[in-house]
């Protein structure tokens, strides 16, 4: 049966982030980016970053006990844990033979275009494999909510979301899913939440229109919320036979990447509290919008999320 959004509740708010992607986050700030051209940046910020890191820093912004399940190897991946330690993270990070990779954000001001440099990522060992599943096994038990986020590496294999969810599944604990990583059926099945963005619903749906698409998943017993987000455009939730489209106020923002994390951080924190999937959601995208405002990814002002709700505006789609 799909759950009530009162179902999700639960105060010690255990959010378990399976990220096995992370990254070493380079911003870089240049007046105006030249293409073929020596562009010298006028400040610049390293991070830990990924979308399970992300999500964690969010959601402990709003009280939330994240633990964070990932890789991690060489110089960046020291780097990581080291930064997450310093923001009071908590993690379990399987130490690699691979070098964590480097992501790199050039913000152009002069023409306000952000552009993001991704290294690939080195392949995971079968013994780093089964050293993950240990880590998540030891750890699942207790979670108030299991958030899978992102991509996985090479070495990881196809069914490796189906297997954590499934085993979610069998002890009562809801599954949140945002990866671009191929979904099929099966895993469709295990996840209560589904948070895409626009193209990504299109793709799954194989329908023209983000509502089209959007009504063709929700019409199942799975997932009972879905989450659609379109950058720093309309967003859209389907949930309970409701379609409620979300028009954030505009701003000027310092660094967008992250911003979806941060959504997806606040929106469990919110469900967790028991709050109602539309006002959850809703914050959740003042947040997104509000982390803009920093050059650090997932950081956010929760008051100026207040004043961003305030001024949101909401309609129903039909």
């Amino acid at each position: 049966m799909n759950r009530k959004t009162a179902d999700f509740a639960n105060k010690k708010k255990k959010i378990v982030a399976v990220g096995p992607n992370p990254a070493w986050q380079k911003a870089l700030v240049f007046k105006k980016i030249e293409n073929g051209r020596v562009n010298r940046a006028i400040e610049s910020l390293d991070s830990a970053a990924g979308k399970a890191v992300n999500l964690a820093r969010a959601s402990k912004v709003l009280g939330a006990d994240p633990l964070i399940i990932q890789f991690a190897g060489g110089k960046t991946g020291r780097m990581l844990l080291d930064e997450i330690a310093r923001d009071g993270l908590r993690h379990k990070s399987v130490r690699t033979r691979s070098e964590t990779r480097t992501c790199v954000t050039c913000i152009d001001l002069k023409n306000d275009r952000t552009t993001e440099l991704i290294q690939p990522s080195g392949k995971i060992t079968h013994e780093e494999l089964e050293e993950m599943h240990s880590a998540f096994d030891a750890s699942i038990e207790k979670a108030s909510f299991l958030a899978i986020c992102g991509t996985y590496p090479p070495g990881v294999p196809a069914n490796f979301y189906f297997k954590l969810a499934s085993k979610a599944k069998k002890m009562g604990i809801p599954v949140f899913f945002d990866s671009s990583c191929p979904l099929d059926a099966k895993l469709l099945a295990m996840i209560d939440i589904l948070k895409v963005n626009s193209e990504e619903v299109k793709l799954l749906a194989g329908k023209s229109s983000v509502l089209e698409a959007g009504r063709y998943l929700i019409r199942g017993k799975t997932p009972s919320i879905l989450a659609v987000t379109d950058g720093g455009e309309s967003a859209l939730l389907f949930v309970g036979g409701r379609e409620i489209e979300f028009k954030p106020p505009k701003i000027k923002t310092v660094n967008c990447i992250g911003a979806g994390d941060t959504v997806s951080g606040v929106f469990l924190c919110g469900l967790l509290d028991g709050v109602d999937a539309c006002e959850a959601f809703g914050k959740g995208i003042c947040a997104g919008t509000a982390s803009c405002l920093n050059l650090k990814p997932a950081l956010f002002d929760p008051s100026i999320c207040e004043s961003l709700f305030s001024e949101m505006k909401l309609k129903r789609t039909y």
